[in-house]
């Protein structure tokens, strides 16, 4: 049954595809959509190597989504490639340099942790390259990780100031750990003056979308007011 629709789906591929490539007004832009949504059919149906070969036509003609979803097969060894991880880091990287936000922020988590399976090791000026690059297409996670790496001095150099600028950017975002995060800061004063009245104002956003740590903090905060008042 599972191969009857698999040829199914093949057939009814290339009959498009013809019909398509002969049609006078078929523009570029159908054809990469057509063979796009080719290739995700393909995935959800476990047809690895149908999607391989939607996947391959369009990576090689430049398409950076297609180069993340044709990367995946390379790192998890599906349809008719081995598991290959220099290849699908290639092809990560074709896709993350042109700002293809889901690849630039793969491979930000996967140098921030590296990954034993696959044989990568922690690279955090890799990591910090990608973050930083999706941080600045605007993505609250990726602001949030790029603060905490110059919270640490990880892959940039140290700098609480620059810590919380993108710590508040993420926070305005919504994003609850940057909110506490920057919480944080304004308790211990680093980057920013010392504020307690701010300290409470992110943590209680940040405890409202249920980070832990940020009832400790609010806690924290009452101390030192009555400490203050004392």
């Amino acid at each position: 049954m599972k191969q009857t629709a698999r040829n199914t789906l093949i057939a009814l591929s290339l009959v498009a595809v013809l019909t398509l490539q002969g049609c006078a007004i078929y523009k570029e832009h159908d054809r990469r959509a057509f063979y796009l949504n080719l290739g995700d059919v393909a995935m959800g149906k476990d047809y690895y190597a149908e999607a391989f070969i939607y996947y391959k036509f369009l990576a090689n003609n430049g398409d950076a989504e297609a180069q993340y979803k044709y990367a995946k097969l390379f790192r998890d060894g599906l349809g008719i490639v081995h598991q290959n991880t220099d290849k699908a880091i290639h092809w990560y990287t074709k896709s993350a340099d042109q700002g293809y936000l889901k690849a630039q922020i793969y491979l930000g988590n996967l140098f921030y942790s590296g990954n034993i399976k696959l044989g990568v090791k922690r690279d955090f000026d890799k990591s910090a390259r990608w973050y930083e690059a999706a941080a600045r297409q605007g993505s609250a996670y990726a602001q949030n990780n790029l603060g905490i790496m110059y919270c640490f001095g990880r892959g940039k150099p140290q700098n609480y100031a620059k810590a919380a600028h993108w710590f508040r950017i993420a926070a305005n975002q919504g994003r609850g750990e940057a909110q506490y995060n920057l919480g944080a800061l304004y308790y211990r004063g680093l980057g920013v003056p010392q504020d307690m009245g701010k300290a409470q104002h992110w943590f209680s956003l940040a405890a409202a979308q249920g980070r832990r740590k940020a009832g400790s903090g609010l806690v924290a905060v009452a101390q030192q007011l009555n400490l203050n008042r004392g």
